[in-house]
């Protein structure tokens, strides 16, 4: 292993930062007391670290979705105190968002019976779930697991609290919220329908995106290390699977300033999303751009 450390070191490479820039991007992306829904080891682990050794954005609560099948996790969210939001330490635009004082009490305050209750089930009959602006219809037969349950509680308990899907949470994980999502930065917010929203903009993923905010944090607030520090990147599989997160943020950006009319923006954000997920159809619609103009993305 210490023979081993020269060749391993991820020091000095383009990836040296990448896992702890892509936490601190995905909490930058949450609004004060916010909850965060991941599903892997890149948006837990580095997350965790991020908050309990730099202390960054303490305030937002990260549910693992492969963990919140397991009653044991569940006792430890349900003990979890709200912490302060620390405003010097986050985006300026989250600063008239956040109350003086964390809200009382655990973000998820379950009981044990509510833990021994949430059991995988398959539903014996349609059944509809109501919570503030937000509806979903489950079928006779769905199945359930303990961790869409959780969602669904989450959303229901406190409807003042920003609940989101961090970008690599992947749509299977949404139970046919996507009329109810909102891209901002790495994650999708919960809000009630989105999609009737005129000022929103409709991505490339298919669920709403607010790309005023998306375009602040991109711009000002995102860590992205040395990504950007080389003309081209040969990043092992973990980390381009980071950057490849990383480039959806560029995608929607580039999309919302082309339906703008914006080629000097849509090639902007549309080239560095091609430097961090390289492809041959976005190379495509890039040199499309750049020789008919970006309105040709809309002609038939």
């Amino acid at each position: 292993m210490g023979t081993n450390f020269t060749a391993a070191s991820r020091r000095h490479g383009a990836d040296a930062t990448i896992a702890r820039d892509f936490a601190y991007n995905l909490l930058q992306s949450v609004e004060p007391y916010g909850v965060m829904f991941g599903f892997g080891d890149n948006d837990t682990f580095p997350v965790w670290y991020l908050q309990e050794v730099e202390g960054v954005r303490q305030d937002v609560t990260p549910i693992n979705l492969s963990l919140a099948n397991l009653d044991w996790y569940l006792r430890q969210l349900a003990a979890r105190p709200t912490r302060a939001f620390d405003a010097a330490h986050a985006p300026a635009a989250y600063r008239g968002l956040a109350s003086a004082q964390p809200p009382p009490g655990p973000t998820l305050p379950l009981t044990e019976r509510d833990i021994e209750g949430m059991q995988p089930v398959e539903l014996g009959q349609d059944g509809l779930f109501r919570s503030t602006g937000v509806e979903l219809l489950f079928r006779k037969g769905q199945r359930l697991l303990t961790a869409d349950q959780v969602i669904l509680y989450t959303i229901a308990t406190d409807p003042s609290r920003p609940v989101t899907f961090g970008v690599s949470s992947g749509r299977g994980s949404w139970l046919g919220l996507d009329p109810y999502l909102l891209f901002q930065g790495l994650v999708f917010k919960v809000v009630p329908r989105a999609d009737t929203t005129r000022r929103l903009v409709r991505g490339l993923q298919g669920t709403m995106v607010d790309s005023a905010r998306t375009r602040m944090l991109v711009d000002s607030v995102f860590q992205f290390g040395r990504l950007f520090g080389h003309d081209s990147l040969e990043l092992e599989p973990a980390a381009q699977q980071v950057a490849t997160s990383f480039s959806a943020a560029f995608l929607e950006l580039g999309n919302a300033a082309a339906v703008r009319g914006d080629q000097r923006r849509t090639l902007e954000y549309l080239r560095r999303a091609y430097h961090l997920n390289p492809s041959q159809p976005l190379a495509a619609i890039i040199r499309r751009v750049e020789t008919q103009g970006v309105q040709s993305l809309f002609s038939r």
